[in-house]
């Protein structure tokens, strides 16, 4: 009931036509043009993004709704993702709270800065796409801690895989979490055999994330040929450099023939 009345109040008030918004759909729709992430246009962020919004706008088409109804459907799975990890660690009132703060200010968000901080149509598809994916790839540990089962294991690494190939840089800090959360736990699990196995196991998926993400980066940059590419946007954003490229992608001068201000002079 809260999910629908927040849809229907925000209606088509998410997003902004001049901060960010429409970078993903652009990157997207460049995709669709014949164009490579990295080698062909800048983008700050893992390469598979675009390639996913660049899908389901061949399929769905190229509009504002497309657009929010991707970021619903990605709201409604990050409610499904919560709902199972606080159901597993707290109380059923404190799950309906956790959901109801997600759906008010997270999901539906359109208080400040545009109305960019939200789901449905936020600044950064690529940022909610990541979010679902560690929220997955937590829910995923928790059911194989509880249940022991090999699929779960196996979900758990392939949300991390995903979450590299989305946000490299917030992929770093997630899987270091999960390693030092690990050595944490067989520091203290002094006669817990079944706890320190736990720990071995979760920083050794989280190592072998890392090692088939790395190597699905270098089979991609490697058939594209744009290793200069990958570093001028992505490890240049780790540096905190390469802001003028970014601007040049948001204002379309990294594509003159096709930016907005050519097509309506023509």
């Amino acid at each position: 009931l809260l999910f629908a009345m927040m849809l229907a109040v925000s209606w088509q008030r998410w997003g902004s036509l001049y901060i960010d918004t429409f970078r993903d759909a652009r990157a997207a729709n460049m995709v669709l043009q014949g164009k490579a992430v990295y080698a062909d246009f800048y983008y700050e962020y893992g390469f598979l993004t675009p390639y996913l919004l660049a899908v389901i706008i061949a399929i769905f088409g190229d509009g504002y709704l497309t657009f929010a109804m991707t970021g619903l459907t990605v709201s409604i799975l990050m409610l499904l993702a919560l709902y199972g990890i606080s159901s597993k660690v707290t109380s059923i009132s404190a799950t309906l709270c956790t959901l109801s703060a997600f759906i008010v200010v997270f999901a539906f968000g359109c208080y400040r800065y545009h109305a960019i901080f939200n789901f449905i149509v936020p600044y950064s598809f690529a940022m909610i796409f990541f979010v679902l994916s560690a929220a997955l790839a937590l829910l995923s540990m928790l059911r194989d801690i509880e249940c022991r089962r090999i699929s779960d294991s196996v979900s758990f690494f392939l949300c991390l895989v995903i979450a590299a190939l989305i946000r490299p840089d917030m992929y770093l800090p997630l899987v270091c979490g999960i390693v030092i959360a690990s050595i944490l736990c067989l520091a203290t699990a002094r006669g817990r055999p079944d706890l320190r196995a736990a720990a071995i196991r979760y920083s050794l998926i989280a190592l072998l994330s890392a090692g088939a993400s790395a190597t699905a980066y270098l089979v991609y940059l490697w058939t594209i040929s744009s290793f200069a590419g990958f570093e001028q946007s992505v490890i240049a954003l780790l540096r905190n450099t390469g802001s003028g490229q970014y601007s040049q992608l948001l204002s379309g001068l990294a594509d003159p023939a096709s930016n907005i201000v050519v097509s309506l002079k023509s």
